[in-house]
């Protein structure tokens, strides 16, 4: 029958606790998981460029919510922007879903590629010309795997970021986009494209 202070301390936490009644609220800004890609061979690499996003949010001291690319037609009321990591090889509506978010207003982040089918094969190329504004020309390292690729030097960017390494999978050449970083080569690093009243950033 000896006293317990810690017993005491989680006697109060919970009167306190048990009066809150807390009010969620939609976060302005959606991590999009990228199901399609994360449920095929490369489960772990994309996880991780997901749980890399979410540490950089938090870091940040964004206020952000997860949802899956398959509820994109579910999408929020309040929700203005979208930052979809690696998603590779998403569904066609999974895809006009982002255009109609990105012509209503919506800020959407894309990075890696889209130019694959579900099936993982390399037949949807126009996504990228469609959304992004630019063109798939070459291959540094296949799907996801950044550890292979070499590393590239920014050169140019819009507000001086230029410290820094970049290591981009794929090639492109902007064809409606602006450009707002390149590396050592010329080579388009970030680029920004309005559709409608939205845009799009691509790295």
């Amino acid at each position: 029958r000896v006293p317990r202070p810690a017993a005491s301390v989680m006697r109060a936490l919970a009167f306190t606790l048990g009066r809150l009644r807390p009010q969620y609220e939609t976060p302005q800004l959606l991590l999009v998981v990228p199901e399609n890609h994360r449920f095929g061979g490369s489960r772990v690499p994309v996880t991780n460029a997901l749980h890399r996003a979410e540490e950089l949010l938090m870091s940040c001291q964004v206020d952000f919510g997860l949802i899956s690319e398959k509820q994109l037609d579910k999408l929020p009321e309040g929700v203005r922007a979208l930052l979809y990591p690696v998603p590779y090889c998403p569904s066609d509506e999974t895809v006009e879903l982002l255009k109609e978010f990105v012509r209503k207003g919506g800020a959407l982040y894309v990075s890696g590629d889209l130019s694959y089918d579900p099936e993982r094969k390399l037949t949807r190329q126009q996504r990228l010309p469609e959304l992004a504004g630019v063109e798939r020309v070459g291959e540094r390292y296949p799907n996801i795997a950044r550890n292979t690729g070499k590393p590239t030097q920014l050169a140019s960017a819009i507000g001086g970021l230029t410290d820094g390494e970049a290591r981009p999978g794929i090639d492109v050449r902007a064809t409606d986009a602006e450009v707002l970083a390149r590396d050592t080569g010329g080579q388009p690093v970030l680029t920004s494209r309005r559709i409608g009243t939205g845009s799009v950033l691509f790295c």
